[in-house]
């Protein structure tokens, strides 16, 4: 099944109330993947080039894959041990092209 029709369909599943808490960790993450969606001009090499560091800390970010090209979402991986993962979340979505960004999620 494609990305991110589940991640779409788990994403609206978390913003039902009382599905999960703030400020808990959501253990249904899978840590240093984050998905992200493009602006119709940008690039997820230069997003990841452009993320390499984070606060001085080497972040590992490498781009995966293109999941969905009509949609421009693209996977990128990341060291979570050296960067938080909510972090690195924060980063990616205040980066000029990207459009969204979130968390990925194991499919079971």
């Amino acid at each position: 099944m494609n990305h991110f029709l589940i991640s779409a369909l788990l994403g609206c599943a978390l913003l039902a109330p009382g599905v999960i808490h703030a400020q808990q960790p959501d253990p249904g993450i899978i840590p240093g993947d984050i998905l992200l969606m493009l602006t119709p001009d940008g690039r997820a090499q230069t997003v990841a080039d452009e993320l390499r560091t984070l606060d001085g800390v080497v972040t590992g970010v490498q781009v995966d894959g293109e999941v969905s090209e009509p949609m421009r979402i693209w996977l990128l991986k990341f060291d979570h041990t050296a960067v938080p993962q909510q972090r690195m979340l924060e980063a990616v979505k205040r980066h000029p092209m990207v459009m969204i960004a979130q968390n990925d999620h194991p499919v079971t």
